[in-house]
């Protein structure tokens, strides 16, 4: 579970995702801070200008302490609610004496630290007071008209009603706060005139909600658009990595007898143009050169066919000449063993040049493995008398096959499992089929194959242990001509895992039924 984790984590369309999800997480988490910092901050300005607007509307006029309940009532049902849970009015005078106090004014937010009114001693001439309704009575005329009060002398009220209107009092915004009372969040607002100290609390609960709602939004929407982004990041990944992708397929596609696949360069991904031309390019020398080998391969063998098959020739002519069982006659015989030797390299030479260039032609029929199977075993016989032979081999099984070129691939293998096998060892053969294909294990004792040599094992001309192949007359082709003349035919050799003291090699080829 863990390799699997970590093998995903390699994939470079999963680092582009993650890396985009990241850096977009980080830029939506910086945003979605500034933005509810900003909303906070635009959602206190409104309430404050709120509490502005208020105070400008009731402080430009002189208000008796039986008004300012009307006010409370009037202002939270503008506000939309009832003065117990919109609105908390505090306002006092220039003598400090409370003129008015919400009954619902929390207890949690003292009103002994409010500054009193700065008072007009000295400033009557710049600032007169504001026009005041009188009561009915002796004392004034209701409407302010005449008003008998602290801002009138012996000589009588300093403006009437034909005077010019009095200039509004200066308003003074003096601090804004936030306070926390049983549960509830309020704005106050502390504003002042020369005679008045005007506080208002606003509750902030119905503008609070409509944060967190804007809050959870975000919290919702987040997840979503980093879901979207990192889609949106595998997208442009595999997008990116299309012109890898074709350049992957193409390689996949190479082999001996596909030496001519080309990437198309295109204009669409200029990054990876020069990649694609440099990989045609060597593309190009891989093709020359190959073919340049296969040609001396197949030139080589055709030429030294002749020449060997003139020499074996007059060697057989010297051996019958040459004394019986003298040693000349054993000399010529062992140089023609070798000759026969040189030949056989030869033709597997040769039909490897074919195997590698595609032109391996292939006579195919119906070919019945159980009983070439059942010659190889008399071979074995034949060849090496000291081994014990193992026979599982089923009935009647058929494959479409050269049998010429079947017949060499087996006889190799069997070569290969006498040779490399110990004294008194064992060989064991079987045949099945196993969904429609046709499975041939030939096992064999000995000393097996080290692991350091078993990927190279069909390595042409490798031997695994040099001493012993060269004891054995082995030129290291037989393996590597086998699993050509097995590919050839739709199937393959393969080397198994096997215990100590044993190697097995397993013929797959296509069943071509009962």
């Amino acid at each position: 579970m863990m390799s699997s984790v970590l093998e995903m984590f390699r994939s470079f369309r999963v680092r582009i995702a993650l890396l985009s999800t990241l850096l977009s997480a980080l830029v939506l988490a910086g945003f979605m801070t500034w933005a509810w910092a900003a909303v906070q901050r635009i959602s206190l300005q409104s309430i404050d200008e709120n509490i502005r607007d208020i105070g400008r509307r009731h402080l430009s006029m002189y208000l008796p302490p039986r008004n300012w309940p009307i006010v409370a009532e009037r202002e939270a049902m503008r506000l939309g609610g009832n003065g117990e849970d919109s609105l908390i009015l505090f306002v006092m005078d220039r003598g400090q004496d409370v003129l008015y106090i919400s009954p619902d004014w929390p207890p949690e937010i003292s009103t002994e630290d409010f500054p009193a009114p700065p008072g007009d001693e000295g400033a009557d001439a710049q600032y007169p007071p504001p026009k005041r309704p009188g009561r009915r009575g002796p004392e004034g005329v209701e409407g302010g008209r005449e008003f008998q009060g602290r801002h009138s002398g012996p000589e009588g009220p300093r403006f009437g009603a034909g005077g010019p209107p009095p200039p509004p009092p200066p308003i003074l915004l003096a601090s804004a706060f936030t306070r926390v009372a049983r549960g509830t969040a309020w704005r106050i607002g502390v504003m002042t005139t020369p005679d008045l100290t005007f506080v208002l609390g606003l509750n902030m609960n119905r503008s609070n909600v409509e944060v967190r709602r804007l809050r959870n939004a975000f919290l919702v929407a987040a997840p979503a658009a980093l879901i979207l982004i990192a889609l949106a990041g595998w997208l442009v990944a595999q997008r990116a990595l299309r012109p890898v992708r074709v350049l992957t397929s193409t390689a996949e596609r190479i082999t001996a007898k596909g030496l001519d696949q080309r990437i198309p360069v295109t204009d669409e991904d200029s990054e990876f143009r020069r990649l694609v031309t440099v990989f045609n390019r060597m593309l190009d020398r891989l093709e020359s050169s190959f073919h340049q080998a296969v040609r001396f391969s197949a030139d080589a063998a055709h030429e030294l066919k002749t020449p060997l098959t003139i020499l074996q020739g007059e060697l057989e002519q010297a051996i019958q000449e040459a004394p019986a069982g003298s040693d000349q006659q054993q000399t010529l015989g062992a140089l023609q063993e070798e000759v026969q030797r040189l030949k056989n390299i030869i033709r597997k030479l040769l039909l490897l040049s074919l195997a590698d260039s595609g032109e391996l032609k292939l006579n195919l029929e119906r070919v019945n493995l159980t009983e070439m199977l059942e010659s190889a075993c008399e071979d074995i016989a034949i060849l090496a008398p000291e081994l014990t032979v193992q026979r599982m081999i089923a009935v009647e099984q058929w494959t479409m096959a050269d049998p010429d070129l079947l017949r060499q691939a087996i006889q190799n293998l069997v070569n290969n499992a006498i040779k490399y096998n110990e004294t008194a060892g064992r060989i064991r053969l079987e045949l099945s089929t196993e969904r429609s294909v046709v499975k041939l294990t030939i096992t064999n004792t000995g000393p097996g194959i080290p692991a350091a040599d078993r990927a190279r094992v069909f390595d042409r001309f490798y031997r695994a242990d040099k001493v012993r192949s060269r004891e054995k007359e082995s030129a290291g082709l037989g393996l590597s001509l086998a699993r050509e003349i097995a590919r050839a035919h739709q199937g393959d050799v393969l080397l198994e895992n096997s215990p100590p003291g044993e190697t097995v090699f397993t013929l797959l080829l296509p069943s071509a039924g009962p």
